[in-house]
């Protein structure tokens, strides 16, 4: 009876195992599938420190700015 047991046991442990696994490599999957979006290069701003892409930035005099505040002050 105890090996009966056992068995049962370690068959319920496989079948909780198996979903796990299978519920982790659907997920998986679906990150794989995601468009992976391209960054461009980030920059600082001058002011404050904040990073940000160079295509946001404001550019003066070799100098990059979050905002226009900032490229003020």
């Amino acid at each position: 009876m105890n090996i009966i047991r056992l068995f049962l046991f370690l068959f319920l442990i496989w079948i909780i195992w198996s979903f796990f696994k299978r519920k982790n490599s659907r997920r998986i999957q679906e990150i794989q599938e995601q468009p992976i979006l391209k960054q461009g290069r980030m920059v600082s701003c001058k002011y404050c420190g904040l990073h940000i892409p160079t295509e946001e930035a404001i550019h003066i005099d070799n100098a990059n700015f979050c905002c226009i505040e900032h490229s003020k002050l």
